[in-house]
């Protein structure tokens, strides 16, 4: 998806585009700084499998309207009203969420499957419907049910800034959005079944490798070095055009399942001015990671010799990020030419040292804000997960460890350091999220049946619920008890982030409030998907830290070091939101929780149109065709 933009300052576009072909399709800009009328734009889609050789290896996957997903694209003026007619041409169910929306009195249109709705069954329709009003920045569109956004069903959107943002940013010229992803040659569907969820073929739980990684749907899998695939055509690195002495906005977008990506392009150095949809202090780097889920937007000037040079985002495997071994053709470096207009010869260029890479800690949002204090009435809850294999369990699962007990992380309330009451409904021992099929913890919450268990009591506890007040103060600290990173992403909020590091133990952790540091308590970042770093790891040479390889141990208590981060945030937009690990064979796995603030307020707006239509006709089709996802 390319916007070019008219004059050194961005103002309200005039148009918008209800589908695009990444890279290709310009959208016109206003000269004039004042902003139009919000409009209401309609697209309408039909979620579709087709053949697909994205890689240069065939096989079939998911995307819009026959086209591959990469290639539709939404792109609207901040303010406007989206409405999507989705209807499923497929033969399994399916959902679609809108990744970074904050979906603010529209929280029935979020598309968590068995949070907010049921799944569209095959032949079915549902409507989406939410406002951009407040938001500006770079999101993006994906399945979210079961696996299938690793299939290819996901695409960019893209909310243009309105006139109080772009004043916020440097000037730029063009601007473009590149999409980040992995890519495997099976489907999702068969990778789990036969092999992830599989305990006997995978008694360790490895996540299945990725075959390539893409850039904006277009990857390079080495087929000479892997005779066994059949049909595989040798593809060469996409080239995008760019004007020299101009300054490009490059739109980032991690939207894999599994992979996370060093970004660089040679011999330029990277203004970052967005993170998550947020706007930021520029900040320059010679390279960033995004993990997945995540969003970034840079400013890279055009001011090298004419020529052309590499972009590269390197694909992070091998421990701690990925354990099994790539396959033959794999290429690590996902290649795209920046080729300046007139440019004449491919790349020659060499690719940085990464004098500096992106730290998240020093990103400073614009306009400040300072993340609040907490007071008597916020929740302090701590999210431990690590990998198990539990009796009766069929294959490793992720679990979860709910409490509100333990140290509180600030200076603010010095009474809030005490032993608080366990969670309700929540398994002291810790779960791996499930929800029940067919139904929808939002309708069960917008009707309640007469002189029966609040709906909140009658879900299971691998639900993982935990009800939050309107306006409460929330600080969730995730311990990573694994030895492979996390990104976490929360729906419809941007948190705080108040720490990230590795501890032995909670006493370890400083948050924001506590540090002295110039400018951090007051301006934190703020994001809807944080990184979690892994735990220490044990080397093997220290007697009693553990086995090598994995998160080292206290000699004498035998507890797991961890990796952590903390985030704060306000519970001020109620609803039914997941918070979850957004590698995707993860969420399958088990590591995801459910948030539901002001039960009040969703049960007085009662049932969402459409939603318990769409809960019937679902279980209507499961019990005919005795569907059961990927058991």
């Amino acid at each position: 998806m390319s916007v070019a933009t008219t004059g050194a300052r961005r103002a309200a576009a005039t148009a918008a585009v209800a589908s695009m072909a990444v890279a290709s399709l310009l959208i016109a800009a206003a000269s004039t700084a004042t902003p139009t009328l919000a409009a209401t734009v309609v697209f309408n889609w039909t979620v579709t499998e087709t053949m697909q050789a994205l890689d240069g290896v065939p096989r079939m996957a998911l995307g819009i309207n026959g086209r591959p997903g990469h290639e539709v694209g939404i792109a609207v003026r901040s303010g406007d009203d989206v409405v999507v007619h989705v209807n499923n041409g497929l033969d399994s169910p399916t959902a679609l969420h809108w990744h970074g929306l904050l979906q603010n009195g529209s929280y029935e249109m979020d598309g968590a499957v068995g949070a907010v709705q049921c799944p569209i069954p095959p032949g079915g329709s549902f409507t989406y419907r939410f406002s951009t009003a407040g938001l500006s920045g770079t999101y993006w569109w994906h399945s979210h049910y079961l696996m299938q956004y690793s299939d290819g069903l996901r695409g960019p959107l893209v909310v243009l800034d309105s006139p109080e943002r772009a004043a916020l940013h440097p000037p730029y010229d063009t601007d473009t959005t590149f999409q980040l992803a992995d890519w495997y040659h099976a489907s999702a569907e068969s990778l789990a079944t036969s092999f992830y969820l599989n305990g006997s073929a995978n008694p360790l739980g490895m996540e299945p490798m990725f075959d390539s990684g893409l850039i904006n749907g277009r990857g390079v899998y080495d087929c000479e070095h892997d005779p066994t695939v059949a049909l595989c055509v040798q593809q060469s690195p996409p080239v995008y055009e760019f004007a020299a002495n101009k300054t490009h906005r490059l739109r980032l977008i991690n939207e894999a399942s599994y992979a996370g990506f060093r970004f660089s392009i040679d011999e330029h150095r990277l203004t970052v001015i967005e993170a998550d949809g947020v706007a930021v202090r520029p900040y320059e780097v010679d390279a960033l990671d995004l993990n997945s889920g995540q969003r970034y937007s840079v400013l890279v000037t055009a001011n090298k010799p004419v020529s052309s040079y590499w972009m590269r985002a390197i694909m992070f495997h091998g421990p701690p990020w990925t354990v099994m071994n790539p396959a033959p053709g794999f290429r690590e470096a996902v290649l795209a030419e920046f080729r300046y207009v007139g440019a004449m010869s491919a790349p020659v260029s060499a690719p940085h040292l990464y004098g500096k890479v992106l730290d998240e800690n020093d990103l400073y949002p614009l306009p400040a804000r300072p993340a609040p204090r907490l007071n008597r009435e916020s929740l302090h809850l701590l999210y431990s997960f690590d990998f198990q294999t539990r009796p009766g369990d069929e294959h490793q699962k992720g679990y979860v460890r709910l409490s509100t007990s333990g140290k509180s992380f600030t200076t603010d309330v010095e009474s809030l350091n005490r032993p608080l009451p366990p969670l309700p409904n929540v398994d002291p021992r810790g779960a791996s999220f499930a929800l029940p099929d067919g139904e929808a913890v939002l309708i069960s919450l917008a009707r309640p049946e007469p002189g029966r268990r609040s709906p909140i009591e009658r879900l299971p506890t691998s639900a993982n619920v935990v009800q939050l007040t309107r306006h409460q103060i929330v600080q969730l600290t995730i311990l990573n008890r694994d030895p492979g990173e996390h990104p976490f992403h929360l729906h419809g909020h941007v948190f705080w982030v108040v720490a990230t590091g590795r501890a032995k133990t909670l006493d370890d952790i400083v948050t924001v409030d506590e540090e002295a540091r110039s400018g951090a308590a007051a301006n934190p970042p703020r994001r809807d998907t944080i990184t979690v770093p892994p735990c220490p790891i044990a080397t093997g040479s220290e007697p009693g830290e553990g086995s090598e390889g994995m998160c080292k141990q206290n000699k004498h208590s035998g507890e797991k070091a961890f990796g952590y981060a903390v985030v704060r945030f306000v519970a001020d937009n109620p609803g039914v939101w997941l918070f979850h690990c957004h590698i995707d064979w993860h969420i399958i796995a088990g590591l995801a929780m459910v948030f539901v603030e002001s039960t009040p307020d969703v049960v007085s707006r009662g049932v969402p149109p459409g939603h318990v239509e769409t809960c019937d006709s679902y279980n209507a089709w499961r019990a005919a065709t005795h569907w059961h996802g990927l058991r």
